[in-house]
């Protein structure tokens, strides 16, 4: 085994970790892992339509749908008609989902800062710098989702 194998196997462990943490800190929560996603999409890019949400998530527009009704059903999503188009709806959070965006991100922070603890600040300063170089490398090579004529 290579370096590389040996890098993209750690990469992958660390991917498998960071969602068994994500599990742990919305368990409790009254939404389902989609619906988080949606949550957590919405509240970066807002406002979407459900067919760029739906591209950002890469999921069908219908289950999109189907998640964004349920989060409005929930109060954490407002559904409103766009402002340049009067036939589309775009969907943005309410005050509640905003509050619950807040509370996983306060948890997702505090557990790795847990971890993150344990690595020395020089160790630290160092997996920034290396992650920060390898999110650029990958970032440029990620092509964009195919942008969408229609939409709710």
């Amino acid at each position: 085994m290579d370096v590389t194998d040996d890098l993209v196997l750690a990469i992958e462990e660390m991917i498998r970790n960071q969602r068994k943490q994500y599990r742990a800190v919305t368990i409790d929560l009254p939404i389902s892992g989609a619906e988080m996603q949606a949550l957590m999409m919405i509240n970066r890019k807002s406002p979407l339509t459900v067919t760029e949400l739906a591209d950002r998530l890469h999921v069908g527009q219908s289950a999109t749908s189907k998640i964004v009704q349920r989060l409005t059903d929930l109060e954490l999503a407002i559904k409103i008609v766009s402002d340049t188009d009067q036939r589309r709806h775009v969907v943005t959070l309410s005050t509640k989902g905003q509050d619950l965006v807040q509370t996983v991100r306060i948890r997702r922070h505090a557990t790795w800062g847990a971890w993150l603890s344990r690595l020395s600040p020089d160790d630290q300063v160092q997996l920034l710098i290396i992650l920060r170089k390898f999110n650029g490398l990958v970032s440029d090579n990620i092509p964009s989702p195919p942008s969408s004529t229609t939409g709710e």
